[in-house]
């Protein structure tokens, strides 16, 4: 009986998979975003089953592509740190998956970016992200009142393929400040990344990336090198 519901999930998914390639060829970013909520739900199922097998009091990375995309082991080979990011995921994304993403792994440290997909993808602005990371970080202090809490800026935009992404590049800064502020309420570690990968004109450093948003090699060793250091104090190795 387990094996034929199994199955039968599996083809549901594929369906489903199946119907929002369509439907996102067919009438472009109308479901685009959509789609992005079908793999926010997979990837969640994932997790979820991954958590069977974690080692807790670990770290844990929880974000969106930009922590979806790292691989952990290449720049974190010091401790071992489990990847909770979701491609295209926003703040209120990170709110329907806390449990998944964070509580079940009972983590000593999470390392946290979120945020930079709202502009695109949510209305609100810098309030609306403001007040989802209020609340994610009471969660938190509320759950795991004993974790570490390493809060990262948001990282800056250039022009390239994510046109909606840039058009918000003006508010990031302002953003950090909510951020920051949030972080200190609450006791946690506020990082700022931002300050190493922007120019002058407050824009992404071209060299940090290859599509205007996403850290390339160069862009993921950069942020590494300030946030490793913190960690390793952290976990006292």
């Amino acid at each position: 009986m387990k094996i034929y519901l199994r199955k039968k999930r599996i083809r549901i998914i594929i369906a489903v998979i199946f119907v929002a390639v369509a439907l996102v060829l067919i009438f472009g970013n109308v479901f685009g975003h959509w789609w992005t909520e079908v793999y926010r739900i997979l990837r969640t199922w994932e997790f979820d089953s991954e958590n069977k097998n974690v080692k807790y009091g670990q770290v844990v990375f929880v974000g969106d592509s930009i922590t979806d995309y790292c691989d952990l082991e290449k720049y974190y080979p010091d401790f071992l740190a489990y990847n909770r990011g979701i491609a295209s995921d926003t703040t209120d994304g990170l709110l329907k998956r806390m449990n998944e993403s964070i509580f079940d792994l009972k983590p000593s440290v999470i390392v946290l970016l979120i945020g930079i997909n709202d502009f695109a993808f949510c209305s609100g602005g810098v309030e609306h992200i403001e007040a989802n990371y209020d609340e994610i970080l009471r969660q938190i202090s509320t759950t795991l009142p004993d974790a570490k809490v390493v809060v990262q800026s948001c990282y800056p935009v250039a022009s390239g393929q994510y046109p909606n992404h840039f058009k918000a590049y003006k508010s990031v800064p302002v953003l950090n400040e909510r951020i920051e502020a949030l972080a200190l309420k609450y006791g946690y570690i506020y990082v700022d990344v931002y300050s190493s990968l922007v120019t002058e004109d407050g824009t992404l450093n071209l060299q940090y990336t290859d599509d205007g948003l996403h850290p390339n090699d160069k862009g993921y060793r950069v942020i590494s090198s300030v946030l490793n250091p913190v960690i390793v104090e952290i976990l006292n190795i």
